[in-house]
């Protein structure tokens, strides 16, 4: 059995609340956690233009011709 479980259960904590609180605690960290993470990288990605593509992405062919819907016979 898990042990974090069995510490509950002998604690005399193992009601349906207990389990709730211990859910809300973890996904509240792993936000936290997440968000803190995406500033670092926005951050760091902000601050270091050499990251960013020098070339636009553009609705061209390779030989420079626009696009087309393609034509079925």
């Amino acid at each position: 059995m898990n042990p974090l479980a069995e510490s509950i259960e002998t604690l005399g904590l193992a009601g349906p609340w207990t389990y709730l609180a211990l859910f809300l605690a973890a996904s509240l960290l792993m936000i936290w956690r997440f968000e803190a993470l995406l500033r670092q990288f926005v951050s760091s990605s902000a601050m270091h233009p050499s990251h960013h593509s020098k070339h636009s992405i553009s609705p061209k062919a390779p030989d420079g011709r626009g696009f087309s819907k393609p034509q079925f016979s």
